[in-house]
């Protein structure tokens, strides 16, 4: 138990750039890069692109963003004909703006959008910022 803790410490103290909110750690990036760029510079750091699972949750990364465009963890995948998380889910609802998504099969990756007050479907490609989302279980101490 005393190695569980002292690992937990220890990746805690890696966290000192990263928010903390409902059971995960967001770090928003300073520089921009494309979706696949952008995704794996989150898997380096032990996290993954943002899942955004409720409205509690898009209104905190709306809040946190300060009315720029980042990268979310959203692809349409077009083999499928759907929209998938990086964890493979099927995204079961979304929070677009209005007029997205655009329908257009070259915009296949999603950025947050403070001036749409939603998602906008955008070109893999383009460069934006990203946030990262690392999980962290609810810990319960004996």
């Amino acid at each position: 138990m005393s190695s569980e803790r002292e690992q937990l410490r220890n990746e805690l103290l890696t966290l000192d750039e990263w928010i903390y909110y409902q059971s995960s750690f967001y770090h928003l990036s300073t520089e921009r890069k494309n979706w696949d760029d952008s995704r794996q510079d989150c898997q380096k750091r032990g996290a993954d692109l943002i899942i955004i699972n409720n409205r509690e949750e898009n209104e905190f990364v709306m809040k946190i963003t300060d009315k720029r465009e980042f990268w979310i963890g959203l692809t349409y995948k077009e083999v499928e004909a759907s929209w998938k998380w990086v964890d493979s889910t099927h995204m079961t609802s979304g929070f677009w703006a209005f007029g997205e998504h655009s329908g257009l099969t070259i915009k296949n990756c999603v950025v947050t959008s403070w001036p749409f007050l939603g998602w906008h479907d955008v070109i893999c490609d383009d460069a934006y910022q990203w946030i990262c989302e690392k999980k962290f279980p609810r810990l319960i101490w004996p």
